[in-house]
């Protein structure tokens, strides 16, 4: 019975050390950086398991074959890694007849269109097209005609 009392004692001095004291026992710090331990080992599993994920995600598709105008070719490379970014702030009107046009097309289209993949280019391709034909005075009318005039 002596091992029973002698944990009795040893508990009773755990509990007085960590309620009746503002520092906390050595166990309680240590049991604290084992939790920490083992969660940033958690963290740093759960991540590597997203990454690895994303990776095989990535992967599978780059290798589907996107088929537009009766053709079909390979995507091996994630556009999103290889073209640049570009933010743009649009006027709420313009914003919502962009975003009209593209669930148009997606919903008219017989295959998915990416917003950022496929819509976006198209149209920034196509207004590239038309201002290039713009004199200034054209250019300054329809910057003019959207409300959002020179400053």
């Amino acid at each position: 019975m002596t091992d029973r009392d002698g944990d009795a004692d040893r508990l009773q001095d755990r509990l007085s050390k960590r309620f009746d004291s503002d520092e906390p026992d050595k166990d309680t710090k240590q049991t604290k950086q084992n939790n920490q331990d083992k969660s940033a080992k958690q963290n740093k599993s759960t991540k590597q398991a997203k990454e690895t994920e994303e990776g095989k995600d990535m992967e599978e598709a780059g290798e589907k074959t996107d088929k537009t105008a009766g053709e079909s070719r390979s995507e091996t490379v994630d556009y999103r890694d290889e073209w640049n970014t570009r933010l743009v702030y649009l006027p709420d009107d313009l914003s919502d007849l962009l975003e009209y046009q593209y669930k148009r097309l997606d919903l008219e289209t017989d295959w998915e269109v990416k917003k950022e993949h496929h819509f976006y280019p198209v149209v920034i391709a196509h207004g590239i097209e038309h201002i290039a034909e713009m004199d200034p005075e054209e250019f300054t009318a329809a910057v003019e005609s959207l409300g959002v005039g020179p400053t």
